[in-house]
């Protein structure tokens, strides 16, 4: 029962990352996944952040 609670907890933690998907975290992958060519004009995502943010703290004010 308590991997039950974790598997769903983790399930739960999912469904906040992603909102608008249900069901079992690989139906969620197939989902995106099938999703993909939609996206593709976007530019792929550094595999690491950055370090710092890319506006100065007054610059992030003015916006």
């Amino acid at each position: 029962m308590a991997e039950q609670a974790k598997l769903r907890e983790r399930l739960r933690a999912v469904r906040e990352i992603a909102p608008g998907y249900r069901g079992r975290l690989d139906e969620i992958v197939q989902a995106v996944e099938r999703g993909t060519a939609d996206y593709k004009w976007l530019p792929p995502l550094p595999a690491q952040p950055e370090q710092l943010p890319p506006l100065t703290t007054d610059a992030a004010q003015r916006l």
